[in-house]
């Protein structure tokens, strides 16, 4: 997320996350150990060729014990977005007024609304650019490009998406008409 350039300018790791990183990094469980330490190399890494500006914050945070108190403390103290993949957080945070960017909230609306295979009911708009070619909208304005759907403008006919393309400007998809079923409806 940090190197596709989606966050701000200035990317706040505070220190007592560093440490509490350390400490399960010095630990006795493997499984944890190993995470830590993963943890640990992208901090490092952050720092060193993050295209954001990467600041550890050593304020002293007396007022909370736990680290997600700590954390809510600190991202009002800097009238900050809070990032994290943890649910429970974000809501504690969106609750105390403070902007929350979960990661894993991010992912989801960018996983594909739909996989080749699948059978959708699309309303034809418009003739396409390739000969015989049909388009419509998925609900969510995504536009899809239906082979032998040129004659079914206007109408609503089954169609089987075939793949999807994802550019810079946005997702593509592609399907062709079902035919047996189409042709029974058009008549």
């Amino acid at each position: 997320v940090v190197n596709s350039r989606f966050m701000a300018d200035e990317l706040v790791i505070p220190q007592f996350i560093i440490n509490e990183l350390q400490l399960l990094a010095d630990g006795g469980d493997s499984h944890k150990r190993e995470r830590a330490r993963f943890g640990l190399d992208i901090a490092h890494q952050l720092q060193d060729s993050s295209p954001t500006t990467v600041v550890i914050d050593r304020s002293p945070l007396l007022d909370a014990k736990a680290t997600d108190d700590k954390l809510i403390l600190l991202a009002k103290k800097l009238n900050g977005l809070l990032c994290t993949t943890d649910y429970n957080l974000g809501k504690v945070a969106a609750l105390e007024s403070i902007h929350v960017l979960n990661i894993n909230e991010l992912a989801q609306s960018l996983r594909p609304i739909t996989l080749p295979g699948e059978a959708l009911n699309i309303k034809i708009i418009q003739k396409g650019s390739g000969r015989d070619q049909g388009v419509g909208y998925l609900d969510d304005g995504t536009m899809i490009v239906v082979d032998n759907a040129a004659r079914f403008i206007g109408k609503t006919v089954p169609v089987t998406v075939t793949r999807m393309h994802q550019t810079v400007a946005g997702k593509m998809v592609f399907g062709q008409v079902k035919e047996d079923k189409a042709s029974k409806s058009d008549k």
